[in-house]
């Protein structure tokens, strides 16, 4: 779904693991907590010249900072490592052989596209990943795998749903031609078929294509009652953009992160009738104030969606099922996160989350949080449709 798919990759390591893990140490400023320090690490895309996250390590520093000026894990700070995979794989696996060198309890948070390469080395080394934004099938499926949200899966499965209901019955997906794109793809079919709908074509777009408009073209020849974009961010602009102008008036659909706010305002009223579905809360919801809050305290300019959200909701995880525990280690984590039965989230989800049993959908046992919330975008704004959670298993 990204910009770079990994087999596609040219050219060796960018830089050493030095520079890849060059961003370390204890967040906070250690009151509170002065015990030797339990390290995570943040892996994934930090940044590269083709795509950068780097809230996702922005989240797990503002829960850690906070969690350890209120006395960390029993008096022990959380410490932070970064390392960024510069969307290499080679860097990738660096980086997972690094955390084991480090001991660290968890892989937490980001967006990787490499991980069907890591998941032996992790699994060796019995390094859980947690909060990972699912963005590949193995993601969804590994039992190394613990993620936070929902991530790809609801978000898109719920725009299947969606271009079926606010469209009708006949969707085109448009995709990119990349094996995380596919997924994508195979995960909005689903929710076309949960609502009743079928998929007639699946059109490719290229990856960065400043002019979509022949896939634009061969979707709304289709005649559909929606179309649901499986693509990146940047690119669903476009291609929003293209299909409008190719005359196609019903419901785009996509995951809440392919349209930004900035692009929702600058399309105007050629964004409206499009639905994107969120698998965290909307930022005004009082009962997650505590994540929004924390983030906008230690950075303003970060970004609050469910990549820093899995980030932030993993640091808080590892920080509630480890306490009074020991020996504090990965096996200790490992062991509580498959019998805890509730894991706070602060209100970020619609509930707790467990993973003493698979989640509903066969095809993603790992994804065990069913809930999103659903935005329409109307006169250049996004608004929430409803500011209830809905269940993407049960369209309700």
């Amino acid at each position: 779904m990204r910009r770079t798919s990994a087999f596609v990759l040219i050219g060796t390591v960018l830089a050493g693991l030095a520079t890849a893990c060059g961003g370390s140490g204890s967040s906070g400023d250690g009151k509170g907590s002065s015990g030797s320090p339990v390290s995570i690490m943040v892996s994934g895309t930090l940044s590269s010249p083709n795509l950068s996250y780097p809230q996702a390590a922005t989240g797990a520093l503002a829960a850690a900072e906070a969690i350890n000026k209120a006395g960390g894990i029993d008096g022990r700070p959380i410490k932070v490592i970064e390392c960024n995979d510069q969307l290499n794989p080679s860097t990738a696996l660096a980086c997972v052989r690094k955390a084991a060198q480090e001991r660290v309890v968890a892989m937490v948070g980001g967006i990787d596209l490499f991980t069907a390469q890591l998941w032996p080395v992790l699994k060796t080394a019995g390094i859980p990943w947690v909060g990972l934004d699912v963005i590949s099938a193995d993601q969804a499926t590994n039992e190394m795998s613990y993620p936070m949200t929902g991530g790809t899966v609801t978000g898109f499965y719920q725009a299947g749903r969606l271009a079926v209901q606010k469209g009708g019955k006949q969707v085109v997906i448009i995709r990119h031609q990349n094996s995380q794109s596919a997924f994508v793809a195979d995960v909005v079919t689903g929710g076309v078929k949960a609502a009743g709908g079928s998929v007639t074509s699946r059109i490719v777009s290229t990856i960065g294509n400043p002019d979509p408009t022949p896939a634009a073209a061969q979707a709304v020849a289709k005649r559909p009652g929606g179309i649901a974009c499986a693509c990146n961010a940047g690119d669903g602009a476009r291609i929003l953009k293209a299909v409008r102008q190719a005359g196609f008036t019903g419901a785009f659909t996509a995951g809440y992160p392919t349209l930004l706010e900035s692009d929702i305002k600058t399309l105007g009223t050629l964004a409206d009738n499009t639905y994107t579905p969120s698998d965290i809360a909307y930022s005004g919801d009082p009962k997650a104030a505590l994540f929004y809050d924390q983030m906008r305290a230690y950075d303003p300019k970060a970004a609050t969606d469910s990549i820093s959200a899995g980030s932030w909701l993993a640091t808080y995880a590892i920080a509630q099922v480890l306490k009074g525990q020991t020996p504090l280690t990965s096996a200790t984590l490992i062991k509580r996160l498959k019998t805890v039965p509730a894991i706070d989230t602060h209100g970020v989800t619609g509930g707790s989350l467990t993973f003493s049993k698979p989640g509903a959908l066969p095809q993603y046992p790992r994804i065990v949080d069913p809930y999103v919330i659903e935005y329409q975008a109307t006169g250049g704004k996004r608004v929430p449709i409803s500011q209830k959670f809905v269940s993407v298993y049960s369209g309700s």
